[in-house]
């Protein structure tokens, strides 16, 4: 008796030890393609106070597969006794215990890592009521996929996909903000975080439970309210005091209250971004209960409207609504083009103002003047000219849309073709040089002197401040080379040659000389130079340039049979002296035929460049001292001059005989060439 007394003593202390020792530690280390592992005990029944610990490690690019072909451990909620825990880096994967056979929830048949590293801990206490043999794990090294490494760190079910994967849960349960644990979907306490949906009681359409105490909490982004629709409303009832059993209580700001009856209340929108509905039930009398909807509203902003002279194009005007603006043709905008309405009832940005575009001042024309009206969209600009000088272009210049004036900035150039002096002789065109009238002062104000080394040797016509046209012949030598220019000056404004200094007369110097490239001195062809001021010429009454034809219409007023005007200080006969006063001579145009043959017996060719003017009675004529000078012609259109020839040659035999003209060069076959220099 006393021995067995001693025996259980002994057990006794051994048991009381045990509990406060330290605990039985193993596990290991282990590596290579695949292996197994257990606790000690396994098979039969694993050891009380076991801390155990494996470590898994395989090669790089490879995850760590576990599968559990027994797992039998003590269950208790939350494996608060013995458990299995999985460590992954540092993290807890998983906590198991429970039996697979039993189907605890908690317990563990596969498992695999996202590393190529895995910690596998088995704890057990003191003591255990019933037998339980542990478990026996087989790891093996699998490339890596998420899905096959810990499910993914999915609770339940994991989708693979390519290039990622992502968790959901069995009915009945909802998955979790990480989006991979899953909780079982009970009434209480429910979070809801979208814009719209649906609640309902317990069991709806069935019949809800007794003691039921369910929570939603409805919460979406600042800037929306929520609005609650009972589609279906069906709650205990009392008729004398309000809603003492079953009942549906809504915390919603100042839209709050307690419901229940058979009539869906109105809907009710909160007054913030939250809205709580809370259901209760008592334990006795069950109702169908209720299915109502949930959406959102946003929050207003103020009703905005189109800028003045904008265009507004709005998708609403609540909370992430955007408003768009823009201004019309002609417009820009000041300010930003795009608000939002804000959480807090606010437009991110006020309304831009759409102002005129501004084309800027368009300039002012050289000898011109300007009158502005404005200078933005739809405004006008004038545009007049000195004295002596018109416009070449657009008088009126609109601001457009596009911000650019709607024609260039026009030009003021002298006017040409018109005298300031009335002349009785030009009008009837009468009178002659050789024979010939003295002319009006001022009445040729685009005849000009052309001067070699100070002594006058040819006429020339001035085309505008630039430019003036004389007779190839004139300006190159016997080399057959051009002059050089600063020999010449050429006088403006001359009536009379013996009173050059008069206040009127410019002598001006010539900056650059252009002969035609095909002038032939020995025909005459091409017989016409351009002659380049260095300074401009000053337009007056008695300096004015000529008109250059059109030669669209000039050709017919330039025929057989018309008559023009030369001008000139040339000789007044072959024997006689060079006058000192201008004179001019109206001479009629001579038929071609005409001309051929007078100068075919001379042995002289008269080129399709050429005409012949004069009459064939003689006694008027161009002499020596007029070549270069201008044979103008009145447009009776617009009563304007143009330049219709120059005189270049004539007979051998001398001037203003019978039968023999004077030859000239035709302006209209050469008013390109003169446009293309003088303009570019």
């Amino acid at each position: 008796m006393k021995r067995n007394l001693l025996i259980s003593m002994a057990l006794f202390l051994c048991v009381t030890l045990l509990k406060h020792s330290s605990g039985y530690r193993c596990g290991k280390i282990l590596s290579g393609w695949y292996g197994k592992f257990f606790p000690p005990g396994f098979p039969k029944n694993y050891y009380d106070f076991l801390q155990c610990s494996w470590t898994i490690v395989v090669d790089k690019g490879f995850y760590v597969k576990l599968k559990f072909t027994v797992f039998d451990v003590e269950y208790y909620p939350n494996c608060s006794y013995d458990y299995l825990k999985v460590i992954e880096q540092g993290k807890v994967l998983g906590t198991y215990c429970g039996s697979t056979e039993k189907g605890h929830s908690e317990a563990v048949s596969h498992l695999k890592s996202t590393a190529n590293n895995i910690q596998v801990v088995f704890h057990s206490d003191y003591s255990n009521e019933e037998k339980f043999r542990g478990f026996e794990a087989h790891y093996r090294a699998v490339d890596l996929n998420e899905c096959a490494i810990d499910n993914g760190g999915c609770d339940q079910i994991c989708h693979n996909y390519l290039g990622g994967y992502y968790c959901s849960c069995r009915l009945d349960y909802r998955l979790k903000k990480d989006n991979k644990s899953c909780e079982y979907v009970l009434c209480k306490n429910v979070q809801i975080q979208r814009l719209e949906g649906t609640i309902s009681s317990p069991e709806y359409p069935n019949m809800y439970p007794n003691n039921s105490n369910c929570t939603w909490r409805i919460t979406v982004p600042r800037g929306y309210r929520i609005v609650l629709e009972f589609i279906r409303f069906e709650v205990e009832t009392h008729p004398d005091v309000q809603c003492p059993y079953d009942h549906v209580s809504i915390s919603a700001g100042s839209n709050s209250g307690r419901l229940c009856g058979r009539t869906p209340p109105k809907n009710i929108t909160s007054t913030s971004n939250s809205m709580t509905i809370r259901f209760v039930t008592d334990a006795t009398y069950n109702m169908q209960g209720f299915l109502a909807r949930f959406g959102t509203e946003g929050v207003k902003c103020p009703e905005l409207k189109s800028p003045l002279n904008g265009r507004m194009n709005a998708t609403g005007f609540s909370f992430k609504d955007e408003i768009l603006f823009s201004c019309l043709p002609g417009y820009i905008m000041n300010g930003v083009s795009r608000t939002w309405c804000r959480s807090t009832g606010i437009w991110t940005m006020n309304p831009p103002v759409c102002e005129a575009i501004s084309c800027g001042h368009p300039g002012i024309p050289i000898r011109g003047r300007v009158r502005i009206g404005g200078l933005t969209f739809g405004e006008s600009v004038w545009f007049d000219c000195d004295d002596f000088y018109e416009l070449y272009g657009e008088s009126e210049l609109t601001c457009e849309d596009d911000g650019l004036w709607s024609d260039d900035l026009p030009e003021c150039v002298p006017v040409c073709g018109n005298s300031s002096f009335a002349n009785e002789y030009r009008q009837g065109c009468r009178g002659n040089i050789v024979g010939g009238n003295d002319a009006v002062p001022g009445s040729y104000p685009w005849h000009a002197l052309l001067k070699l080394d100070g002594r006058g040797v040819c006429g020339a016509s001035l085309l505008n401040e630039f430019w003036l046209t004389t007779a190839a012949h004139c300006v190159v030598n016997k080399k057959r080379q051009v002059v050089r220019p600063r020999r010449f000056t050429v006088v403006l404004g001359l009536h009379n040659r013996s009173q050059e200094n008069e206040t009127q007369v410019k002598e001006m110097n010539i900056g650059q000389i252009f002969e035609h490239r095909d002038y032939n001195p020995v025909t005459f062809q091409a017989d016409i130079a351009l002659l380049r001021l260095t300074h401009p010429a000053i337009m007056n009454d008695f300096v004015k340039p000529i008109c250059l034809p059109d030669t669209d219409s000039s050709a017919d007023l330039i025929k057989p049979g018309a008559r023009g005007i030369v001008a000139g200080w040339g000789r007044t006969s072959s024997t006689k002296l060079f006058p000192n006063i201008l004179q001019e001579v109206c001479l009629p145009v001579v038929d071609t035929a005409s001309c051929h043959q007078v100068f075919a017996n001379e042995g002289f060719p008269v080129t399709d460049d050429m005409f012949c003017a004069g009459p064939a009675t003689g006694g008027k004529d161009v002499c020596k001292g007029d070549s270069g000078g201008g044979y103008i012609f009145e447009d009776p259109g617009d009563k304007r001059w143009f330049l219709g020839g120059l005189v270049s040659w004539g007979s051998s035999e001398g001037c203003a005989l019978p039968n023999k003209y004077g030859v000239y060069l035709d302006v209209q076959e050469y008013i390109d060439w003169i446009q293309d220099r003088i303009y570019r």
